[in-house]
């Protein structure tokens, strides 16, 4: 059985026993540790539970027998009047099995999410070892009454609360437990768009990295599993029911609380998500071009919710400059213990994070209610700068210091998008030629032309890319823009698995790297 260490939080040291067979001094009892909150765990009095928590899996629980396997728990689960589907992801999953690849550690884990007509209400993740005491086991359930998210994990023999999705937004708690990868709070699926990276799914069903004789293949979950696809519609709707709730808790009357929290989503990544292109990277494309994701080169919320027009395209790369760059930078794709697991890229070619959901979905809620909190002016101005770095920027971050700590509504309007871009218009550095806040105040003074300036904006840099992209020095920048975002993504904790993204040559300590708007590349 592999070992998962991120998957297991900083508890051994405060808890009494262990997965080795002995068990705390309440086994019946759901205990709370709440890292940054709790130096100890501690078992809830029935009442207090029922207070505390209350979706599907804390009712559970509280119906009988602890579900100390996954396969207790799918069991106990069925009991309820949800739908399940069961859904495989394996970062080593498409490296095809053979007596000599036996061996790589390919982080194979079963989700199941059960739902009542499409609104999520539990979901499980687990190892295949679904008999298994030591497996990690770990459930997210929707609390209806609270409107949060809770999060458990089954550890010594019995479960633990972890907190819900409100500590996951400030001190001490932020960051912490399983806030260090849920960090709104919310869902997570890294690989939350077509092809779906690592998933069985529609672009890539089945997994040949599996052992034709391995257990997990005559399992209901296995054989009943459907496409990464199903499972994203789930998480995006799943996020977004957060995120309604946390802006909706943020407005009492005629004012918006904490507004930084909310803005930090518009200018910071608070998380990121895996993209990448829907070609598969051993196999030459038809018409000899590889097309990228374009969302490495531009955060589409620009379309799709703020509604600038420009004629761009996703860039393409000819397959023969791809290769050539795969053999010079030396791809390959390793395993936790160091093994070798394949030459050359992941499944799917020029795997790279791209702007968070989640970040997205709050900018698109500020946006998009009936009163906008954001304006889509202010909104557009702050996304254009720096705009060809639509996920790491140092730019655009710098502006929080210009967003105030409340907003008000007065005259039908929200205060918020005029006193962001009245401070930064005001401060000394807006007369500085190169900083963030003179690129801001060059967008805002666009006035009511914003949408039509920006779009030529944006179809001049995609003219530069296609040129840049065309040049072997070009496709040079352009990976090692990709490996230094990459880098980026693997100093989070969200970068559970080795096998998720792949090692080129690049020093680990080489510099960070960001895009200009004439498509070069410069050092941060």
């Amino acid at each position: 059985m592999e070992a998962f260490p991120t998957r297991q939080y900083p508890y051994r040291s405060h808890i009494q026993g262990d997965d080795d067979g002995s068990r705390p001094a309440r086994a019946d009892r759901l205990h709370r540790f709440i890292l940054g909150l709790d130096t100890a765990p501690r078992a809830l009095e029935v009442e207090e539970c029922e207070q505390l928590v209350r979706d599907p899996f804390a009712v559970l629980l509280r119906s009988g027998p602890f579900p100390l396997t996954g396969r207790q728990l799918l069991t106990r689960f069925a009991g309820l009047p949800l739908e399940r589907e069961s859904y495989i992801v394996a970062e080593g999953g498409q490296i095809a099995w053979s007596e000599q690849s036996a061996g790589i550690l390919r982080n194979t884990r079963v989700i199941v999410a059960w739902h009542d007509g499409g609104v999520l209400q539990a979901l499980l993740a687990t190892q295949p070892e679904l008999d298994s005491q030591r497996a990690f086991l770990q459930v997210i359930g929707w609390d209806s009454t609270a409107e949060v998210y809770n999060f458990y994990e089954r550890r010594s023999g019995t479960w633990f609360w972890a907190g819900n999705s409100r500590h996951a937004l400030t001190p001490p708690t932020r960051g912490r437990g399983p806030f260090d990868s849920h960090v709104n709070g919310a869902l997570v699926m890294k690989e939350l768009r077509a092809p779906w990276l690592h998933w069985s799914s529609m672009a890539a069903f089945e997994l040949p990295g599996l052992a034709p004789d391995d257990p997990l293949r005559g399992e209901a979950v296995f054989l009943e599993r459907l496409g990464a696809e199903q499972l994203e519609r789930l998480v995006r709707s799943g996020i977004h029911r957060w995120t309604r709730v946390r802006v909706d808790e943020m407005v009492e009357a005629d004012v918006l609380r904490d507004a930084p929290t909310l803005v930090r989503h518009v200018l910071t990544p608070t998380s990121v998500n895996l993209a990448s292109s829907a070609q598969e990277s051993g196999v030459a494309p038809d018409d000899g071009r590889i097309t990228l994701p374009i969302t490495f080169f531009i955060d589409t919320t620009l379309f799709d919710f703020l509604e600038i027009e420009a004629d761009v395209a996703p860039p393409t790369l000819a397959w023969d400059l791809y290769r050539r760059a795969l053999d010079h930078f030396g791809f390959e794709l390793r395993d936790a213990a160091g093994a070798l697991a394949a030459h050359g890229d992941a499944h799917f070619a020029f795997a790279v994070p791209e702007r968070a959901f989640e970040d997205i979905d709050v900018v698109a809620e500020l946006v998009r209610r009936p009163r906008s909190l954001l304006d889509t002016r202010s909104a557009a101005c702050l996304l254009m700068v720096d705009f060809v770095n639509p996920v790491w920027s140092p730019r655009r971050e710098r502006l929080m210091r210009y967003v105030p700590a409340r907003a008000e509504l007065s005259e039908g309007t929200w205060s918020l998008g005029p006193e962001i871009a009245a401070r930064i218009c005001a401060a000394p550095d807006a007369s500085q030629a190169n900083s963030p806040e003179h690129e801001f105040a060059a967008n805002w003074r666009a006035g009511d032309d914003w949408r039509a300036a920006f779009g030529r904006r944006i179809e001049a840099y995609f003219a530069r890319l296609r040129t840049r992209l065309a040049e072997w020095d070009g496709v040079v920048d352009l990976f090692r823009l990709a490996e230094a975002s990459r880098r980026r993504f693997l100093a989070r904790p969200l970068a559970e698995f080795s096998l998720t993204l792949p090692r080129t040559n690049i020093p680990k300590a080489a510099p960070l790297l960001l895009m200009r708007e004439d498509a070069t590349v410069t050092r941060e």
